[in-house]
């Protein structure tokens, strides 16, 4: 029994010193350096960004905005003259349920020069953090190959599965610390650019058929919190190419081009009965966040599982690959 547990402690142990390696590598990379400095600068410009935009709304007679809004859209509606998608439709009908709230509850919709708008607007800034972070990912194992150092690390009395599980669970990490550090830094920008004390405000948003009152705190935390599961999604993408391929360049460019077409590629096929199973489908977590239901019975908590199952998928093909591949090809 000692023998057994003494044998376990050494496996998990020779995993724990391999993660460490990995993520010391990664800290220590100029790349990831760079990756952090971009997402302050990024939030910094947002910041400027949106302070130069006109007010939307005149707050002093919140009130008064919201009926004239509210009969606006009834009267776009019910306009037989005027052609829209199911989608535009929808959308306006989740922005009139969402204006009558506001109004019957005395609560006045959110500045344009405001904390509340600058977090929850952050999803125009992800693109960007996608892109960095599959680069990031990519070097992970490419630079492995290009400098021929993984021909040395396979020669440590270390099973090749614990070598590529420690990257996996170093890409995790990277993957978690870069959203975490976005939500952290996007606060600490937002509160020296906009009033802190609207942190405290409400938001309503409507998905699902149901009207959701939040924290801007909450909401935000919860934006950031679907975008883990997206960047996990192209980072298995992008290693599982990595590994597959021995090209970051391909890995990158397949990770970034997943996300960034994704959305267009889904409302273009969306007809299709598979679609909803896609990868690319599935990281549009913005729609649930503006109340668009693409398809029906596809719940966040739908997307997550297809994301994760896809991720295994793509790191299963990476551990099979990176066990039999002769490393000196």
């Amino acid at each position: 029994m000692d023998k057994l547990s003494n044998s376990s402690l050494k496996k998990h142990r020779s995993v724990r010193i391999l993660y460490l390696n990995e993520l010391k590598k990664c800290v220590n990379a100029k790349t990831t350096f760079a990756v952090f400095l971009i997402i302050i600068v990024g939030l910094v410009f947002f910041a400027l960004q949106l302070n130069s935009q006109p007010e939307q709304v005149d707050y002093d007679n919140a009130q008064i905005f919201l009926q004239y809004e509210i009969d606006s859209i009834n009267d776009t509606l019910n306009d037989p003259s005027i052609g829209m998608s199911n989608e535009m439709r929808e959308s306006y009908l989740n922005t009139l349920k969402i204006d009558k709230y506001l109004l019957e509850h005395g609560i006045a919709p959110y500045k344009t020069h405001s904390i509340t708008n600058y977090l929850l607007s952050l999803n125009n800034l992800f693109a960007l953090v996608v892109m960095l972070s599959v680069i990031v990912v990519s070097k992970i194992i490419t630079d492995e190959y290009k400098y021929s150092t993984l021909n040395i690390l396979i020669t440590v009395p270390c099973k090749r599965y614990k070598i590529l599980l420690s990257k996996i669970l170093a890409m995790i990490t990277i993957c978690i610390s870069i959203i975490l550090s976005l939500y952290l830094m996007s606060i600490i920008v937002g509160a020296l650019f906009f009033d802190a004390g609207e942190l405290s405000s409400v938001v309503v948003t409507y998905s699902n058929n149901v009207l959701h009152v939040r924290s801007v705190i909450i909401e935000s935390l919860l934006n950031n919190f679907y975008n883990v599961f997206t960047l996990i999604g192209c980072a298995s993408l992008t290693l599982m190419l990595s590994i597959v391929l021995k090209s970051g360049i391909i890995s990158t460019c397949a990770g970034i081009c997943v996300y960034l077409l994704g959305s267009q590629l889904t409302i273009a096929l969306k007809e299709l009965p598979w679609i909803k199973y896609t990868l690319f489908a599935n990281m549009q977590f913005q729609m649930y966040v503006s109340g668009v239901d693409l398809f029906d019975g596809v719940t966040p908590t739908f997307s997550i599982v297809v994301l994760m199952l896809y991720s295994l998928l793509f790191l299963m093909i990476s551990f099979i690959v990176f066990e039999k591949r002769n490393v000196y090809e």
